[in-house]
């Protein structure tokens, strides 16, 4: 499974980047790899099955302090 992951990864990333440098997008780049990245790791421990705190409860218990 974990090598599915990888190559859909690969995949998209071989089909994007190009496009990408070759029109030089470097700003939208950085940001598609940051994110790319994020939805790699996050894929990777999901299927490790790692409990994954919702962003919900981050932002929620910002607000609590807040107001």
């Amino acid at each position: 499974m974990i090598i599915l992951i990888v190559v859909v990864f690969v995949m998209i990333i071989r089909i994007e980047i190009p496009k990408m440098i070759k029109e030089e997008y470097w700003r939208e780049l950085v940001y598609y790899s940051l994110l790319l990245f994020i939805g790699f790791v996050l894929s990777i421990l999901n299927f490790y099955n790692v409990d994954i705190i919702s962003p919900i409860k981050i932002i929620e218990s910002i607000i609590d302090k807040i107001f």
